[in-house]
């Protein structure tokens, strides 16, 4: 339904909204602040996201090097190492103990570009189902 990407965040920059996103242990919540009258809309927009996500090739490549990016920044941060040492000596197979933070190793290193793409593209297909989300 929307073809290009960015169109959410320029729609949102367009009414006076704004986005972000966060992975935590257990989960990932998208969220978004807009004016009252362009919820419907905005709403509409987020939708898709899940319903037909665009997932490009170029987008993906991109959030890839972020990822990295942001893992290298960790790497020095006492707070992450701390966290990463207790994961570390957890109980094996507790949803605690797996990493915190992927990279392009853990991500797709040694896989093609079109294998890591449709890895997420099964993976969005399996987890992004309406019994796994909640709208609040």
């Amino acid at each position: 339904k929307y073809k290009t990407e960015n169109e959410f965040d320029q729609f949102l920059a367009r009414v006076g909204g704004s986005s972000n996103a966060y992975t935590d242990s257990e989960r990932t919540v998208y969220h978004f602040t807009c004016p009252q009258d362009s919820l419907r809309a905005a709403l509409d927009i987020f939708a898709q996201f899940f319903i037909s996500p665009l997932l490009h090739e170029e987008a993906g490549t991109r959030e890839l090097k972020s990822i990295e990016e942001e893992f290298a920044l960790r790497q020095n941060d006492d707070h992450c190492r701390l966290l990463e040492l207790w994961r570390h000596t957890s109980r094996r197979g507790t949803p605690f103990s797996r990493f915190t933070c992927g990279n392009l190793s853990t991500l797709g290193g040694g896989l093609k570009n079109n294998d890591v793409f449709k890895n997420l593209r099964e993976f969005h297909d399996k987890y992004y189902v309406g019994s796994n989300m909640r709208l609040v």
